[in-house]
């Protein structure tokens, strides 16, 4: 993460700038009422079908750059991170290429929801802030690059974690309702019930649910529980549970 992209009185960079307009342009064509002007416009090449060739473009080059870099630095090392094992599975570059361009859209913007999210409630409970550093320097004292298996150790921050998004989903939609942006009330869609503030139920997470607890995700042993996915859907329940579950924490 780059802290500069905080930063609004600096330009974007070209990656992010690209992806903001690839991803705009993208759902215009859906919400569009008639196909086939967007349709006219990408065989002419102009308009705004003109900037997504663009965009994509830009965006391309820039993870084939990172996949070259990678597979340089690699040599015959067998690398941890996940780009490494994607190349290592013997994929060809154009799979790799599109397989990260998905990871990165679906954690982009979730993930700075999520962190966002979680900074606000902390800055209002300095108790709760207090914990989280205290976890972080006793795994890590001197400032050293913390690994997988020292995030999988934090668990008050994941706990945290999980207390934010139960309050503010990073994805709030309910792409079921597709009549209503938003449910504002329960909602049955095709047979199915959509209840309206899953994440703040009483009858689920108790009077307090309204409150920022995340020992209300931890055990006697400090460990996180287990919650039916049903009950805390921001991932999803299964069968279409997300698949970047774990990564989205690590990279929280």
């Amino acid at each position: 993460m780059d802290p500069l992209c905080l930063d609004l009185s600096r330009p974007p960079p070209p990656l992010a700038a690209a992806f903001d307009s690839a991803s705009e342009i993208s759902a215009m064509r859906g919400t569009a009422p008639v196909f086939v002007v967007w349709k006219l416009k990408r065989a002419l090449n102009v308009g705004l079908e003109k900037d997504l060739k663009e965009a994509v473009k830009l965006v391309h080059g820039c993870v084939d750059d990172m996949i070259r870099s990678k597979k340089e630095t690699m040599g015959g090392n067998s690398g941890g991170d996940l780009l490494s094992r994607f190349l290592e599975s013997g994929l060809d570059d154009e799979m790799v290429r599109d397989m990260v361009i998905s990871f990165l859209m679906a954690g982009r913007d979730t993930t700075s929801a999520a962190v966002t999210w979680l900074f606000w409630l902390l800055t209002g409970h300095r108790e709760i802030e207090k914990q989280v550093v205290d976890e972080i320097t006793s795994i890590k004292n001197g400032g050293e690059q913390l690994g997988f298996d020292d995030l999988k150790g934090m668990n008050f921050i994941k706990a945290c974690l999980c207390e934010s998004m139960r309050l503010y989903p990073p994805v709030v939609g309910l792409q079921a309702c597709v009549r209503r942006r938003f449910a504002r009330r329960d909602t049955v869609y095709r047979g199915n019930t959509f209840p309206n503030g899953m994440g703040r139920m009483e009858e689920l997470w108790g009077k307090d649910r309204l409150e920022f607890r995340p020992d209300r995700w931890l055990d006697e042993n400090g460990t996180v529980k287990m919650v039916s996915p049903y009950n805390f859907q921001c991932f999803r329940p299964v069968p279409r549970v997300c698949l970047g579950k774990e990564m989205a924490f690590s990279s929280k």
